[in-house]
């Protein structure tokens, strides 16, 4: 439940930029999250034995980087606005 958010962040991301036009940067955050997701999997569920909450963990720990990232770039945000018109 604690990861809710972080998913409903990474679709509203997801909904911005095919709403702008951008539907490469779109395939690409979504390439950059399933290879993280497989292997912080491989860390979470196999080496550190934690189940089905270790691949939620994984998948949160994901999004959050991401959104991170895209707020530590937040000029980033303007040019792709603005370059959409």
């Amino acid at each position: 439940m604690l990861g809710a958010p972080l998913g409903v962040a990474v679709w509203s991301l997801l909904g911005f930029f095919n709403g702008i036009g951008r539907p490469t940067i779109t395939l690409r955050i979504t390439a950059i999250i399933a290879v993280l997701n497989v292997l912080l999997n491989q860390l979470m569920v196999v080496d550190l034995r934690l189940g089905v909450a270790g691949s939620a963990w994984a998948t949160g720990i994901c999004a959050l980087g991401l959104m991170l990232l895209l707020r530590w770039r937040s000029g980033a945000w303007r040019r792709i606005a603005l370059s959409a018109h």
